[in-house]
Parts: C-alpha cells; sequence; structure tokens
C-alpha cells in the first residue's frame, strides 16, 4: 500500500526516501473503518474531491459509503457508475434533481455577459434548505443509516445541512471544505484567526498587502460576510434544527463547529501566509498528479503540434457554448495561435473554429496539462483547476466567471504565473495576446515551475494528509486539537469586552483623577485666601 501510493508521484529519490520515511512512521495499519461521506452537492467538482478521499480511504482498506441523490447522477452518472464498485451508495429524493440541474446549467449563461453573479446563482439559499429538508425526513434512509453503525462521517461543508445530519446520527465527523479558508466563517466555526488588516475576506479579489482603503474595502467584505452568513443562510438550517429537535442543547454555530478535524485545499505555495490551527489540515492539490498516459487519440493530436498545445477549460458546469457570441470570440482568438488547441467545449461548434482547435464534451484536464508540450492553460479559476495548473507548473490565462475565482487569480497574478482578463469586456484580440504573452514571456513559466517545485516539496502529499488525520481522529478523535477559540463569541474573540472595559476603567480613572485635581486647586485656592 506504502510503495503504491508513492508511485504514483514522480519525485526525486531523496524525496522518495523522505516521504517513505515518514509515512513508515506515519501510516499505522489501522483496522476497517465504517466511514460515511457526505459529499454535499451535486454542482461543481464537489463530489470529485469528496470522492477522492473516499478512493484513498478504500485503498487503505477502510468501507466507504456515499449518500447522493439524483444531482450527481445527472451530472457525474459516468463516474458513480464507475465509483459502484469502489463504494457503497445511499440515495435519497431531493431537488437537485435533472430538472433542476439542467435550469442550473443554463441559468449559468449569465456569467459570460455579466448579467448573473455567484449571488444571482446562489442567492434563493431555501434551495439548499429544502434539499436538507427533505433529507431529514427521509426517516428510511436515517434508519438504514443508524443501522449500519458508522465510525465516523466525513462532510463537505459547502453544504450546512451536514451540521444536522451528523447530530441527528450522533456521529464523531470530519469537516471538509473545498474552499480555502474562508475568514469570518471558518475562523467562526474553526477558530482560525482571520484579521482584515492582511487576511483577504472571499470575494474581495484583494491582495495580502492593501493600502489603508483597501483594508478599509477588506474589513467591509467581513462584515458583509459575517451578517449575510449568520443571518441570511443560517436562518433556515436554525429552523429546520428545531423542527427536527436536533441537539436542542446547543446553538446551530455550536454544531457546526463541532468537528473533530477540518480539511481545507489550501496550499501555502498558492496562498497568501496567514495563521492556521493543529486541527486545519491543509489538503490543497488533492487531485492534481501526476499525468497518465494519454489514449491514442489526444497523442495524435498533440503529437503533430510543433509550436505545442494551449488547453482550455471553465470547468464542469459553465458552459461556453451556451453563450455563442463568446464561444465565437475564444474560437477566433484560438484560430490565430501557432499552437494547438483543446477546448473542453459542450454544444455545436461555433463559427470561426480553426483547424488547430479541438473541441471536446470531456478532456483529461491534469493528464493535458501534465503533457510536456502544453504551453499554456485558459482557466476560469475553479480551485481544482488552480491546483492542476500549479501542480504541472503551467502559466494560466485566467478568465474568472464567479465566486472564489478572482481570489483564486490575484493569488497567480501575484505569484507570476498568471494574468487575467475580463470575461464581460474581452475581445479576441484581448485574448491572443494574452495567450501570446503567457507562452513568449519566459518568467511565467519559470514562476510557474517554481510554485511547482514548493508544492510538490512537502513530506505527505494532499491525499496521503487526508488518510493520516483521518485515520489519526478514528484512532485518537480531534477535540484536544480544538482551540478555545470555539468557544468565544466575535465580541470576546476581538477583545470588544475587553477594551470597552478598559475604556470604562480609564474614564473612571480620569473621572476621578479630574475630581481629586479640581478638589486640590480649590484647597490650595483656599489656603491662599486665608493667607
Amino acid at each position: 500500500m506504502m510503495v503504491s501510493i508513492l508511485q504514483r508521484r514522480s519525485a526525486p529519490l531523496s524525496s522518495v526516501l523522505m516521504r517513505t520515511v515518514v509515512c513508515i512512521m506515519c501510516f499505522q495499519v489501522s483496522s476497517s473503518s465504517k466511514i460515511l461521506i457526505l459529499p454535499g452537492v451535486p454542482v461543481g467538482s464537489h463530489y470529485l474531491f469528496m470522492a477522492k478521499i473516499g478512493k484513498l480511504l478504500t485503498e487503505r482498506g477502510h468501507n466507504i459509503t456515499m449518500v447522493t441523490n439524483e444531482g450527481f447522477n445527472a451530472l457525474h452518472g459516468k463516474r458513480l457508475e464507475q465509483d459502484k464498485s469502489v463504494f457503497s451508495f445511499e440515495e435519497y429524493q431531493s431537488i437537485f434533481n435533472s430538472d433542476f440541474i439542467q435550469s442550473y446549467l443554463r441559468a449559468s449563461r449569465g456569467v459570460f455577459d455579466g448579467s448573473v453573479d455567484f449571488w444571482d446563482i446562489f442567492a434563493n439559499i431555501k434551495q439548499l434548505s429544502v434539499d436538507c429538508e427533505m433529507l431529514l425526513e427521509d426517516n428510511d434512509l436515517f434508519l438504514r443509516l443508524d443501522e449500519s453503525n458508522y465510525d465516523l462521517i466525513v462532510a463537505n461543508s459547502f453544504h450546512l445541512c451536514h451540521a444536522l445530519v451528523v447530530h441527528k446520527l450522533n456521529i464523531p465527523f470530519i469537516s471538509v471544505s473545498t474552499q480555502r479558508i474562508i475568514p469570518m466563517l471558518d475562523g467562526s466555526f474553526h477558530g482560525i484567526p482571520s484579521y482584515p488588516s492582511y487576511v483577504t475576506a472571499l470575494m474581495s479579489g484583494l491582495m495580502d498587502k492593501m493600502t489603508f482603503v483597501q483594508r478599509l474595502r477588506n474589513f467591509g467584505h467581513y462584515l458583509l460576510s459575517y451578517f449575510v452568513f449568520n443571518h441570511v443562510m443560517l436562518k433556515p438550517y436554525k429552523s429546520l434544527k428545531d423542527t427536527h429537535n436536533i441537539r436542542p442543547d446547543a446553538s446551530l454555530h455550536e454544531l457546526l463547529g463541532s468537528s473533530e478535524m477540518a480539511f481545507f485545499c489550501f496550499d501555502f505555495a498558492f496562498e497568501f501566509p496567514r495563521p492556521s490551527m493543529p486541527h486545519a489540515v491543509h489538503i490543497g492539490g488533492l487531485l492534481a498528479g501526476p499525468a497518465s498516459p494519454l489514449t491514442k487519440d489526444w497523442e495524435e493530436f498533440i503529437g503533430s503540434a510543433e509550436n505545442g498545445v494551449v488547453v482550455f477549460s471553465f470547468g464542469s458546469h459553465a458552459n461556453i457554448a451556451l453563450n455563442p457570441g463568446k464561444a465565437e470570440l475564444f474560437v477566433r482568438a484560438f484560430a490565430r495561435l501557432p499552437q494547438k488547441v483543446i477546448m473542453r467545449y459542450d454544444g455545436p461548434p461555433p463559427p470561426g473554429v480553426g483547424d488547430n482547435t479541438k473541441l471536446a464534451k470531456w478532456i483529461p484536464q491534469n493528464d493535458l496539462l501534465g503533457h510536456p508540450k502544453t504551453k499554456a492553460f485558459v482557466a476560469h479559476g475553479g480551485m481544482n483547476s488552480v491546483y492542476e495548473a500549479i501542480y504541472h507548473g503551467i502559466p494560466v490565462v485566467g478568465v474568472p466567471l464567479f465566486a472564489d475565482n478572482s481570489d483564486n487569480f490575484a493569488r497567480l497574478v501575484d505569484r507570476g504565473m498568471a494574468l487575467t482578463v475580463d470575461i464581460v469586456t474581452l475581445t479576441e484580440d484581448q485574448l491572443y495576446k494574452a495567450v501570446t504573452t503567457v507562452v513568449h514571456d519566459k518568467s511565467f513559466k519559470e514562476n510557474a515551475m517554481r510554485l511547482s517545485r514548493i508544492h510538490r516539496n512537502q513530506p505527505m502529499t494532499a491525499g496521503e494528509s487526508a488518510v493520516y488525520w483521518t485515520e489519526y481522529v478514528l484512532r485518537h478523535g480531534g477535540q484536544h486539537l480544538r482551540p478555545a477559540s470555539f468557544d468565544l463569541n466575535i465580541f470576546q474573540y476581538f477583545l470588544v469586552d475587553v477594551f470597552a472595559f478598559c475604556l470604562v476603567v480609564c474614564g473612571i480613572v480620569v473621572y476621578i483623577a479630574a475630581k481629586i485635581c479640581k478638589l486640590c486647586c480649590h484647597v490650595c485656592r483656599r489656603k491662599e485666601k486665608i493667607q
């Protein structure tokens, strides 16, 4: 098992030997455990991320069960069929059915012209809470889950329902975030320090070195995210908690923060330096890895690319074919390139497709980025795509669409391995110039390779860390790693109560001192009159 894990990663012999020693010390043989995985929502790459953890745990001999709904079948049908030979599955009736998924994908077309953004797509939080209600009311499902006697739950924290499910089942759990550590939210739930002076807020697009105005703006983002999360997003789940009488002795906030450990898609090769905590495990780049050999048709297309290859993908749910105007803009710009271009594209070919361009509904993205002829990656900035580009040292042309995309590219631009363009105002010439710049300016490739070396130079891979700490929790739990900040509210955490007390004490001292001075002056004046 240990050898098979290490062989999946190309590294110098000394690095392999070091990792072997670490793994021998860390990966103790453990008895098989029953682990339930809650992959969260079907959209995006959430399932892929959680399934990867499940597969790694299966290789260690654990029995894995995934809880899914029809939406997962609609988006990941073929992969789910393959995974049925690896996991057991439990399915429940959900609002995320095939019709909902198709409606969601159609709505996503607005990201290409600025008519819709992250808040528009996810504004109706009731859809997630309705899914949660349907899940919690599936008594037959919970009876089966309860009778299965699971040892641990690994839950995607993106869907807040996980906090209610794990406590209804009364099973210890690990919280998994498919995103970075998010200020205010993860600070609030997981006790991770986030200081607005240099830790940038979600969707701020800021760097860690900020001017006064930027710090003021960042602080505004903090307050807004705290208000929206606590007073908008949590509200329906609080009602569900009360309706289903789940842990009446604790608040929803306490339930969300009660995980044994928290995993984050985070790596300091990519992230700005910031504080963390011992119970926060960084597994950034979980889906990235050594490239597998390409199939014959892919290899034939790339093999004749004398000037290299450019890879294009906007992830699993932002289909540029839904916006014919933008699609035509991209293919016309790509047709001008001397490189061959591989586009992830699901739809009829748009006008202007060049002879150098191959359109495909699905592409082996990680394997293509790992091919020696790949020169650049045109991407929307999803977390997994970013880490695959970093792993393989590929310069990026960023086309941020929504949510955390701008934040991700702010970091890559700061590291010198990417430049960005605006999807709303983008022209054919701008896109062509951006791609040729990252291909021909050697600094982009050099910086990308530097980040790749940093990212890979770890004692354990992201997958090995996920497995090790999961088994650590199975052996020891994780409560001893939780900081005391879990028990503090926002006023206590930022010492607002202490500062208020100090101000009151100082005010009283100043008042008393003023009174004493006044009294002394009065006594002195009386003495002068007497004399």
